[in-house]
């Protein structure tokens, strides 16, 4: 069935993505004889992006993450503006500076709290609060104050638009480009000006005109976020806050109270309440428990599968080590040797069907390359043969073999599996008739070189605990004494054993481990014996820049590849 043009949301093709490294030295020690990473990496060269409406995709294949921030920044020329794109990527939980996690503020300096911080995030509520206030100032001045910093704020965001144009295009769509950035940056650069005029250069008429404007501008923003849109609003917010773990109570602290982990999950809740054309998920499920996991696939399942006017579903692009979640999606995007390749069906059927397909093409060249060897010993025969005896009919016999040879040998079938046929499948120039069977390369394994241990000064447990009581210290401004998060734990880890951590975010899994590892923080009460701990943690990298520096054996990208399949 032909597709419809009108549900292809995204198709750009020749797409080329080029990723320059910046080299930083922070002490982490490198092996003198491993080569040193190239300054650019080309990630795609020609690729074709193609995202169809209302669709699933799982993005598999590495720096999948140089894709993703491309899109979601509009960084790649054809994506219109005016889609609208969410994306939650992977991040250090401690990183929240970089990744616009950071809790806002109200107008009086207070922290938000974590519904509120997360229903302005996702609403047009940064523009309609500070235009409010503004209007119900008793400072005359206070609504043109707040009327010319919206304004401003949209003009540096239109001017990010106008410089990516520039850089991006070339030629004379490039010149105009550039034209347009640089008259646009004198406009910038004279409101900027004018915003910062002061309250006894304004004139009368400009106050009137520009309260009037902010009037009618704060009247647009509260259609947007009206009475009943935005209670819709917070009652999902509260549902999708529930669901990744928060109780009624955590959702009225401040949002700036926030751990890594549940900052991670706040922003997943905003990517999930945004109304969006393409919702890009990185990883998801990291900072989620059991619970959380099979909520947000139930949820986002849901999500297409009953889709509203006011909550129509978008286009999902999923990125995730987990194999379980990734079944929810019905299409594929593999990136692999440059380029973009597209499959309909889950990740074990792509998997079995390549598997096939280069067993198929295996066996082909096995069979070409025996026939291949048999006819050129014949045709070496027919020709030695032929001379010895003035044989011509042995001669010609010998050269219609090779030119067979020639033309026979490579593909025999086309790429839908059918048989095939030179006018059809080999249109164009080439200097062979037929295209050479090429074997897909199986993807190399992550392997991790760790030394040996050193033997234990005598034998016993790894880790003994003994009715241990764990509690976190009391931070400072709090009165009520928190409750402890191990009480009278009792265990032993031996040589050997493997052991499986289970429970919910919060009830004190990684506390068992964390009080030998923390400085400032001791047992509150019981016995523990401690032995030397490496430990790879979830979400942060930058704990193995010591591994790095100890084990010289072990490449940084070894590990990265490692926790990122």
């Amino acid at each position: 069935m032909a597709e419809s043009r009108t549900s292809i949301l995204l198709n750009i093709e020749g797409l080329g993505i080029t990723v320059t490294s910046q080299n930083s030295n922070k002490g982490t020690a490198r092996p003198k004889h491993k080569a040193k990473l190239s300054e650019s990496t080309e990630i795609l060269s020609g690729a074709n992006l193609r995202l169809k409406a209302s669709s699933r995709y799982a993005l598999i294949g590495r720096n999948d993450l140089a894709l993703l921030r491309a899109i979601a920044e509009k960084l790649i020329p054809g994506i219109p503006e005016k889609t609208r794109v969410s994306i939650l990527q992977q991040t250090n939980a401690d990183d929240v500076e970089a990744n616009d996690l950071r809790p806002r503020t109200t107008a009086t300096g207070e922290s938000q709290t974590v519904l509120e911080d997360v229903i302005e995030k996702a609403t047009a509520r940064s523009e309609l609060e500070p235009l409010s206030d503004g209007v119900n100032s008793s400072y005359s001045y206070g609504v043109l104050r707040a009327l010319r910093q919206v304004r401003y704020e949209r003009m540096q965001k239109h001017l990010f638009v106008l410089d990516k144009d520039a850089r991006l295009r070339s030629d004379a769509r490039g010149l105009q480009a550039r034209k347009a950035l640089s008259e646009y940056e004198r406009a910038v650069a004279e409101y900027g000006n004018l915003k910062e005029q002061q309250d006894t250069e304004i004139s009368l008429e400009a106050l009137e005109a520009e309260t009037q404007e902010a009037v009618d501008l704060l009247a647009e923003l509260q259609i947007q976020v009206e009475p009943t849109r935005l209670a819709d609003i917070e009652s999902r917010a509260k549902k999708i806050l529930i669901g990744l773990g928060f109780t009624d109570d955590y959702m009225t602290h401040p949002a700036s109270s926030l751990s890594g982990g549940w900052l991670m999950r706040s922003a997943l809740a905003v990517a999930l309440l945004q109304v969006t054309d393409i919702l890009i998920l990185d990883e998801p499920t990291n900072f989620l428990d059991l619970f959380g996991i099979i909520w947000l696939q139930r949820y986002l399942e849901t999500l297409f599968s009953r889709p509203s006017l006011d909550n129509p579903a978008p286009t999902l692009v999923l990125v995730s080590h987990d194999r379980d979640f990734i079944s929810l999606c019905t299409d594929l995007i593999i990136i692999k040797d440059k380029s973009l390749m597209y499959f309909h069906g889950g990740l074990p059927t792509y998997e079995a069907s390549e598997s096939e397909k280069r067993l198929y093409l295996i066996k082909m060249k096995e069979a070409q390359d025996k026939q291949r060897v048999h006819m050129q010993e014949t045709i070496r025969h027919n020709i030695v043969e032929g001379r010895k005896a003035d044989d011509q009919n042995k001669i010609c016999q010998a050269k219609s073999r090779q030119k067979r040879l020639d033309d026979r040998m490579g593909m025999n079938v086309s790429a839908k599996g059918t048989c095939f046929k030179l006018n059809r499948d080999r249109i164009g120039k080439y200097l062979t008739a037929r295209e050479e069977i090429v074997i897909p390369n199986e993807d190399r394994g992550v392997t991790m070189s760790l030394p040996e241990p050193s033997e234990l000064p005598f034998p016993g447990p790894l880790i003994s605990l003994e009715e241990v009581t764990f509690q976190y210290p009391v931070p400072k401004g709090t009165k009520a004494m928190p409750q402890p998060s191990l009480q009278d734990v009792t265990l032993s880890v031996n040589m050997g054993d493997h052991v499986g951590i289970l429970g919910l975010n919060g009830a004190g899994i990684r506390d068992e481990n964390e009080s030998s590892e923390v400085d400032g923080i001791e047992d509150e009460a019981g016995w523990e014996e401690r032995r030397a701990v490496y430990r790879l943690r979830q979400g942060k990298l930058t704990m193995l820049e010591g591994g790095v520096q100890e084990f010289e054996n072990i490449m940084e990208e070894q590990i990265k590849d490692l926790l990122h399949s």
